[in-house]
């Protein structure tokens, strides 16, 4: 419970007490004039300039009644203003000291979560090099193989065509020795053509086992690699896990004029006009104020004082 004295008047609070009950603990205020309001609302035109300065009058007299109501409920106002903020105060001391912990235990959850992430994200990047290494070694290995047998083959081809020439010059001697010239000749002209084209399909075997190794090379590719992400930690009520805030960070605004300028429709939406400032030049300046966008309109008022 507690109890507030303004004015003579007590005013009881309680956990229980409905707020209309501790309003109608609150005197109501009594203008000075009763019957102000009753006689002001039946103006309803003026019928000469004397009517006019009587609805003057009569407005500092509302404005003067207005002034003693609002410092008459000030002190009400203040008591319940400064109840509520040391009620405000002590709530947060209780509810703040809840809120650090779960904080501190989000914090921590999140840790968590983020060094598994890091060690997933090793493990997925060691697997992937592993599995790049194969790769890399099995095109090798194919490489090598089709070098190989390049080798190979050229080494037998450079075999049969020396044995083949070997025997043509025999068999060529042998016709000179017979006296047969132009079949000696004709052998070795064979023989040659023959060599020739024996090189020939040497070569063409050697380019296809190359072109064969090239293409088994590209379509040897690296195992796929896929590490499932960490199991997400069972939820806890009132804890969740932290969802990334953006802020704008400002630089030069020439920048934003400009580009507003070169494209109105893209960037003309983040610009604002400068109330404060503009409000001020055109209190100083009058009508002679100009700037784009911006029109002076002229305003008339009236100012009326409180009686004392």
């Amino acid at each position: 419970m507690s109890t507030a004295t303004e004015n003579g008047n007590q005013i009881i609070l309680t956990m229980s007490t409905p707020p209309e009950r501790i309003l109608a603990q609150v005197p109501r205020y009594t203008p000075a004039r009763q019957n102000l309001l009753d006689t002001t609302k039946a103006i309803v035109v003026f019928a000469s300039p004397e009517d006019r300065e009587i609805a003057l009058n009569y407005a500092r007299d509302l404005q003067a009644e207005a002034k003693s109501a609002k410092a008459y409920y000030e002190p009400y106002c203040a008591v319940i203003y400064d109840l509520h903020k040391r009620m405000v105060a002590r709530r947060d001391t209780d509810v703040n000291a809840y809120m650090g912990e779960v904080d501190r235990i989000k914090g921590m959850v999140l840790a968590y979560d983020q060094e598994q992430e890091r060690i997933r994200r090793e493990a997925e990047e060691k697997a992937m090099a592993e599995a790049r290494r194969k790769q890399a070694a099995e095109q090798a290995r194919i490489a090598e193989e089709a070098r190989k047998e390049r080798e190979r083959i050229m080494e037998e081809a450079r075999i049969a065509r020396e044995k083949a020439e070997a025997e043509a010059l025999e068999r060529a001697r042998k016709l000179e020795a017979e006296g047969k010239a132009k079949a000696a000749a004709a052998e070795i002209e064979r023989a040659a053509a023959e060599a020739t084209a024996k090189a020939e399909q040497a070569e063409r075997e050697a380019h296809a086992i190359t072109e064969q190794a090239e293409r088994e090379v590209l379509e040897v590719v690296a195992e796929p690699i896929i590490i499932p992400p960490m199991p997400a930690p069972a939820k806890v009520g009132g804890v969740s896990k932290a969802i990334p805030k953006y802020r704008p960070v400002f630089g030069n605004v020439r920048d934003l004029i400009a580009a507003a300028a070169t494209n109105p429709d893209a960037y003309a939406q983040y610009l604002t006009f400068n109330d404060k400032a503009i409000g001020a030049a055109v209190r100083a300046q009058g009508d002679k104020f100009r700037c784009p966008g911006v029109e002076v309109v002229e305003e008339t008022g009236m100012t009326i004082r409180a009686s004392k």
